[in-house]
C-alpha cells in the first residue's frame, strides 16, 4: 500500500489548491486515516498528544496533554486531492495538514 508523507499545511499552499481540496473532500475516521498515513508522519507533528496512553513523550521526555489526537475534538481526518493527486489530510485548530 502506498505510503503518504507530510508535505505541507494549508498556511503554506494556496487558494486554488485548498478549494480544489475542499469540494472533493470526505471526513474518514482516524483508523481509515492510519491506513494511509504512517503513524510517525503523525507523532513527529504532534508529539504533545498521548498515543499510547503515556504521560510523557517518550522521544522528548516532556508532558504530553494525557489524550490522543483522535480524541481531540478540534481534530478531523480527511481524504481529497491536492495538486491532482490523492491526498489525506488531518485538520487540526482550523488548520489543514497535508500528506500525499
Amino acid at each position: 500500500m502506498k505510503s503518504f508523507r507530510f508535505i505541507t499545511t494549508c498556511v503554506n499552499s494556496t487558494y486554488e489548491l485548498l478549494d480544489v481540496m475542499g469540494d472533493h473532500e470526505i471526513q474518514i475516521t482516524w483508523r481509515t486515516f492510519l491506513k494511509h498515513v504512517p503513524i510517525t508522519e503523525v507523532k513527529n507533528l504532534f508529539p504533545g498528544y498521548s498515543y499510547r496512553g503515556e504521560t510523557y513523550n517518550p522521544d522528548t521526555g516532556e508532558l504530553t496533554i494525557g489524550f490522543h489526537i483522535k480524541d481531540d475534538i478540534g481534530v478531523s481526518f480527511h481524504r481529497s486531492v491536492y495538486d491532482g493527486v490523492r491526498c489525506y489530510y488531518l485538520v487540526w485548530s482550523a488548520i489543514e495538514f497535508i500528506f500525499v
